[in-house]
C-alpha cells in the first residue's frame, strides 16, 4: 500500500506534467537497495521469531484484507463518503467555496490545467477509490487522503485573510452551525436517552449540552467577528471550539464512557487472580486488544472471530476462560456447549465466563 499508491499519485502527475522523465532522477535502484538493506533484515528476524510471520502479514494483512471480506470490515461503496464529511468538520463547509472558481472550460476543467490542484485531486481521487474497492473498510485508512482536501480548504481560507471580499460563506457558516447548536440543545432535553440503541445508550453522553453551546459559539463568534472585518478571528474562533470540541468529546464526555464500556481493565485483574498456568484465555470482541494491555498473567491469549470456534474450545476439558463482547452472547453460546457455562463479572457492556 505505501508504494502502490503513492507511485500511482505521483506517475500520473508526472505524467500530467509531462515529466515522466523525472523518474530517472529519483534513483529508484539506489533508493529501493537502501530501503531494503534498513528493512529485510527486520522482516528476516520477524519470520525467524514467528514463523507464521510473512502468511500473516503478507498474504492476511494485505492481499487478504483487499481481496476478501475474512476480516469482517466489509462496507458500502458510499462508506467513505460520511468519513470524509465527519473527518473534515466544521470546514467541511468552505470546501465548495475553495471549489467555486474552478469552472468547465471549452475541453478541460481548471483543476485539470492547474497542476498544483492537479496533484492534489489525484492524491484524493487515488487513495479514495483504492479504498474503497477494498473488502476491508476503515474510517483511518482515509486519513492520509483527507490531507490535500483540507490544503484546497486552507487555500481558500488564505485567499480570505489575504483580501478576497467572498465572506458570505462564513455568514452562511455562521447560521449553520448556530442551528445545528440550538437543535441539538433542544433534542437533548426532548429525546430521552432510552429511545437510543442499547449498545449506543452506555457511551452517549447525553443530553450532550456542553457540546451543543460550543456550536452555538462556533457559529455566532465567526459571525460577529466578519462583521467587524477582523476575519483572522472568525478563523481562531472557529478552530478554538472546533479543538475545545474534539477535547471536550475525547477527553471529558464521549471518550471516557466509551473506554469504561469498551476497555477490560477490571476483567483482565480478575483473570489474574483465577489463571492457572495450563488456562487458556480466548477473547470474542470487538476491542480485544486491550486485553493484551492489561492481562499480567503469562497465558497466551487468542482473538476467534467466531462463537462457533469458542464452542469447540469450551467442550474441551481444560479451563478456559472468554471475554464476550456483550451478555447475549452467553445465550447464543451455552446452546452449542455441552457442559453449563459461567458468567464470572461484567465490564462496561462486556462479560467474563468460563466453562
Amino acid at each position: 500500500v505505501a508504494i502502490i499508491i503513492p507511485g500511482f499519485i505521483f506517475f500520473f502527475y508526472l505524467w500530467k506534467i509531462k515529466q515522466l522523465s523525472r523518474i530517472k532522477e529519483m534513483k529508484l535502484i539506489p533508493g529501493i537497495i537502501i530501503m531494503a538493506a534498513l528493512v529485510v533484515p527486520w522482516f528476516v528476524m520477524a519470520q525467524i521469531r514467528l514463523p507464521w510471520f510473512f502468511e500473516f502479514f503478507f498474504i492476511r494483512e494485505h492481499a487478504e484484507r483487499f481481496l476478501t471480506k475474512v476480516h469482517h470490515r466489509s462496507g458500502p461503496m458510499y462508506y467513505y463518503i460520511p468519513i470524509v464529511l465527519i473527518g473534515l468538520f466544521p470546514w467541511i463547509w468552505f470546501l465548495p467555496a475553495a471549489l467555486k472558481k474552478i469552472k468547465i472550460s471549452d475541453k478541460l476543467t481548471s483543476w485539470w490545467n492547474d497542476p498544483s490542484r492537479f496533484f492534489v485531486f489525484t492524491w484524493f481521487f487515488v487513495g479514495f477509490v483504492f479504498f474503497t474497492m477494498a473488502n476491508s473498510k476503515l474510517p483511518s485508512y482515509l486519513i492520509p487522503y483527507i490531507v490535500p482536501v483540507t490544503l484546497l480548504i486552507a487555500s481558500w481560507w488564505d485567499r480570505i485573510l489575504s483580501g478576497d471580499n467572498d465572506t458570505q460563506w462564513i455568514s452562511s457558516f455562521s447560521i449553520i452551525m448556530t442551528l445545528f447548536g440550538f437543535g441539538l440543545l433542544v433534542a437533548g432535553f426532548a429525546i430521552p436517552l432510552s429511545k437510543f440503541n442499547p449498545k449506543i445508550q452506555p457511551i452517549l453522553g447525553w443530553p450532550m449540552w456542553q457540546e451543543a453551546i460550543l456550536l452555538i459559539l462556533m457559529g455566532i463568534l465567526p459571525h460577529v467577528f466578519s462583521k467587524m472585518k477582523k476575519l483572522s478571528w472568525s478563523f481562531a474562533a472557529i478552530a478554538i471550539c472546533n479543538v475545545s470540541l474534539m477535547f471536550h468529546v475525547a477527553l471529558y464526555d464521549e471518550g471516557p464512557k466509551a473506554a469504561a464500556s469498551h476497555s477490560t481493565p477490571a476483567i483482565c485483574q480478575k483473570l489474574d487472580s483465577l489463571l492457572q498456568p495450563d488456562d487458556t484465555v480466548l477473547v470474542y470482541h470487538e476491542h480485544h486488544w486491550s486485553v493484551s494491555v492489561y492481562l499480567q498473567s503469562k497465558n497466551p491469549v487468542e482473538y476467534i472471530s467466531t462463537l462457533e470456534e469458542i464452542a469447540v474450545v469450551l467442550n474441551q476439558p481444560r479451563k478456559t476462560y472468554v471475554v464476550l463482547e456483550e451478555p447475549d452472547d452467553l445465550q447464543k453460546l451455552q446452546p452449542q456447549v455441552s457442559n453449563p457455562l459461567h458468567a464470572i463479572m461484567n465490564e462496561g457492556t462486556q462479560l467474563l465466563i468460563s466453562n
